[in-house]
């Protein structure tokens, strides 16, 4: 059952508070429980957020400093290229791009 359908039947099961001043102890339950389910929407989110975003950033590093060591032979011979260290420099912050969420994943399962 999702989190929407839970909010729903907490809204269902309980009938429409009168109209009176002072709000009851139902009324602040009931509030309370659709608060609680909406935070657990907003989490279950945010994780489904942050994975994908790991994974995306994960490819494309990948993608590119595979790319870039497999064809910079063909682009320009080591020897003669001119800016080295801007090169070593990417590679190093796409080896990290990768290690990183490969690194958090780990933590992650471990917190949880």
């Amino acid at each position: 059952m999702t989190q929407e359908n839970q909010a729903l039947e907490i809204m269902e099961e309980q009938p429409p508070a009168e109209e009176d001043t002072e709000p009851s102890e139902n009324t602040e339950t009931r509030t309370w429980e659709l608060y609680k389910a909406h935070l657990q929407q907003a989490w279950a989110s945010i994780d489904s957020s942050t994975d994908s975003f790991d994974q995306a950033l994960l490819a494309v590093s990948s993608g590119a400093l595979g790319l870039s060591l497999a064809f910079i032979k063909d682009i320009v011979p080591l020897h003669e290229a001119e800016w080295l260290p801007v090169l070593y420099v990417s590679w190093l912050a796409l080896t990290t791009c990768i290690v990183l969420p490969i690194v958090s994943f780990r933590l992650s399962v471990r917190v949880k």
